[in-house]
């Protein structure tokens, strides 16, 4: 990848990560019952299409089709046994924000050179700005700080940390691959 075009990337990774993160401060700027009807919506929205997978024993529906969607509840309803849609909401803002933030580090042409140590830096800016999220909150009326977020919060990073760098070993191989065929 020319160098142009690499700091190109990476500053539109910049830009993806600060418009996430501005996104996020909104968010986190609502009052609580704008957050709750917010919620209340998306788990209405959930439960519906689950409602909707599963049928309700329509008639001439496949039993692969009734157990495939039966599947997806059960999952949908596991993952909101660990935590309320609020909870995965911050997994889902923080692997948005996580991919960007992932990318900006593995194309940064500076030091540190390492895949290892700029991985570690990416986890560590997504959890400074995870804890800033938390923190935020104590100042915003009606909300408070919540540890148990910065779980959810760690798990959307992660797996936006891990897929970026798995995403970029690929590249590299298929890269490799092609100059070795030529």
């Amino acid at each position: 990848m020319g160098i142009v075009i690499r700091k190109i990337t990476f500053w539109v990774a910049v830009a993806a990560a600060a418009a996430v993160f501005i996104a996020i401060f909104v968010l986190t700027e609502q009052n609580p019952s704008d957050t709750t009807a917010l919620s209340a919506s998306v788990s209405d929205a959930i439960v519906s299409r689950q409602v909707d997978a599963v049928g309700e024993g329509a008639p001439g529906a496949s039993s692969g089709a009734s157990a495939a969607g039966e599947g997806a509840a059960g999952s949908v309803e596991a993952m909101l046994a660990i935590g309320n849609v609020r909870k995965w909401a911050h997994t889902a803002e923080f692997f948005a924000f996580g991919a960007p933030v992932a990318l900006a580090s593995a194309l940064w042409w500076g030091r540190p050179r390492g895949a290892r140590a700029r991985v570690l830096a990416a986890a560590g800016v997504c959890a400074l700005a995870s804890l800033f999220d938390q923190t935020h909150k104590i100042f915003v009326p009606g909300r408070e700080f919540d540890a148990g977020d910065l779980l959810f919060d760690l798990l959307g990073y992660c797996a936006a940390i891990a897929l970026v760098s798995l995403a970029g070993m690929a590249l590299k191989r298929i890269l490799s691959v092609g100059r070795h065929v030529a």
